[in-house]
């Protein structure tokens, strides 16, 4: 008796199928769209290495071992056609990938574009959050009372003034900072209009205060984005090595599956390989220009 089909709308016919699925294919469906520029590729390279970092994962090798497997296998992947229309191995990608090896040695780039050191801002600390949250609440709360007094389509360039036209984010603190700052000056040059909507100079000053301590967060968050010794930044680093080797080896069983030996050859370059460790003067041989492009001395 003929097994009867499953219909297709079956949520457990997509899950039995998305697990049938190889890893290569799955690379093929969901890495579809190629970064128009290296930079958009470092932010891709980057971001989903953070993203991994946040759900808890952790780096399956050493990072010395991905820096010593990198050089042979970009070396790989350049003379390898078959390799070249992958989406997770262009020629951007590829030279995102050795802008992060140089990163993670401490090397600067010969290309002078790209010698600022990456930025990684860490996940924001609970402190910092609810530092984020109480200076939202204050500004909208005295925001408010402003707004109450200017009411009427005649003040609408009192009200510009005040920026009480302009939303209020949780996440980005140096734009509600920025707000703050607004709006105090705003309230120094109309003070009439402050006394109107009941406000005190002490609230002004609590606020004031509050953007000082804002300010001070933003800042030490954006020194330890670009800090050698931030164990977050240095972590996403190596996934991100990690991320791209593992992209390589899902592409080599994708595309050179009727190729066994040659798949088998660029298998062999993969840290989790049990080969000895290559030494790793091969990662000077290649270089990233200031467009993005990976060349091999």
């Amino acid at each position: 008796m003929p097994n009867p089909q499953r219909d297709p709308r079956d949520p457990q016919s997509t899950r039995l199928s998305l697990r049938a699925s190889s890893p290569a294919l799955l690379l093929s469906a969901v890495a579809s769209r190629r970064p128009a520029t290296a930079q958009a590729a470092l932010e891709t390279l980057l971001g989903r290495a953070r993203d991994l970092c946040d759900e808890g994962a952790v780096p399956k090798v050493s990072v010395e071992r991905c820096l010593l497997a990198l050089a042979p296998v970009l070396k790989f992947v350049a003379g390898e056609p078959a390799l070249h229309a992958e989406v997770a191995l262009s020629r951007e990608m590829c030279g995102a990938v050795l802008r992060i090896a140089e990163e993670v040695q401490g090397e600067i780039p010969l290309a002078p574009k790209l010698q600022a050191p990456l930025s990684i801002m860490a996940p924001q600390s609970l402190r910092h959050r609810e530092t984020l949250r109480t200076s939202a609440l204050l500004l909208e709360a005295y925001r408010d009372a402003v707004r109450r007094a200017l009411r009427g389509s005649a003040q609408a360039g009192l009200r510009a003034e005040f920026g009480l036209g302009n939303s209020l984010g949780l996440t980005d603190g140096k734009q509600l900072a920025d707000s703050m700052c607004r709006f105090l000056h705003a309230a120094e040059r109309f003070p009439d209009w402050v006394k109107a909507a009941g406000l005190q100079p002490a609230q002004l000053a609590g606020l004031a205060a509050q953007e000082r301590v804002l300010r001070a967060m933003e800042t030490q968050a954006e020194q330890q984005s670009t800090a050698n010794d931030s164990q977050y930044r240095r972590k996403v680093l190596h996934l991100a090595l990690e991320y791209f080797l593992e992209r390589f080896a899902a592409a080599l069983h994708l595309h050179l599956r009727s190729q066994p030996a040659r798949m088998a050859e660029g298998l062999a370059l993969l840290p989790s390989h049990a080969q000895p460790p290559r030494p790793r003067s091969g990662l000077s041989s290649c270089q990233v220009t200031d467009s993005g492009r990976l060349i091999f001395a």
